[in-house]
This record gives structure tokens, sequence and C-alpha cells, in this order.
């Protein structure tokens, strides 16, 4: 019974993810309360530039919206008309902080959700479909 390994995560931190779920959530909601990400974003990680912490800052917006359009598909208890969207997460537990909680209530799910709350695999954003090839431009036609 060897080559097998486990860990142990308390139910606090964030899965693949440096800090906690309620720094995540704090994130969310900072976001969601300023008028664009951009504005969430200089605040929240007002140590690097712009693009550094818009790309921070929809890491972690992507990978909550992915793990909660999948819980809104397969917990049937959840509501179905929440749009993913952490404010009516907060009202249908009632609490502040909806992550930790919802780990603990999908508890069951954990290996198939993605990071931060789950234990599965990271989702793979799509690529741009109109982002250009890598390398030298065509010759160009002379005419």
């Amino acid at each position: 019974m060897g080559h097998a390994t486990f860990s142990l995560l308390p139910d606090c931190l964030a899965a693949r993810l440096p800090g906690t779920l309620l720094e995540v959530e704090v994130v969310l909601n900072k976001v969601q309360d300023s008028p664009s990400q951009e504005a969430a974003a200089e605040e929240i990680r007002d140590d690097i530039e712009l693009i550094g912490a818009l790309r921070w800052v929809r890491h972690r917006i992507f990978l909550i919206q992915v793990t909660l359009n999948m819980l809104i598909e397969i917990v049937s208890d959840l509501p179905k008309n929440c749009t993913p969207n952490i404010s009516c997460f907060q009202e249908f537990f009632d609490v502040q902080f909806v992550l930790p909680v919802l780990r603990g209530y999908v508890s069951s799910h954990l290996q198939i959700l993605p990071p931060p709350i789950g234990f599965g695999p990271s989702p793979k954003k799509k690529k741009n479909r109109f982002q250009h090839k890598m390398g030298t431009d065509p010759p160009q036609k002379e005419g």
C-alpha cells in the first residue's frame, strides 16, 4: 500500500490559492460593491500594477463562478434561480460569509468541485478564438 499520499486541509483555507476562503470572499464582495473590476483591483492590490491586480482578481472570480455554476446544477437543494452570485447564496444560507458554509454543505462533492472550495481539477479558461498565431507576419503582397 505504498505510493499514496493524503493531505488534510482545514475548512477555513482555500484550496490551491494562498489564504482563506474568507479572504477570497472579501475580494468577491469588494468587486460586487465597486463600480468596476479595475476600481476594486486597485483598492485590493495596490502593491502591484493594475494589470496584475486585475488578473489576480479575475482568477478568483472565475474560479468561484465556475464552482457556483456547477453547484447549482448538481445540488438539488440550492436555488436554481441564483445566478452565480455570492450575495444570492449569502441570502439563501443567511450568513455573511458563505464560502466556508458552502464547503461544508457540499462536502460529498468536494472531489469534483474546482478550487478554492473543492479539491478537483482547476477549470480551464477558453482560449480566445480571435487570438492571432504567434510568429512572423506573412509576406505582404505587392500590388
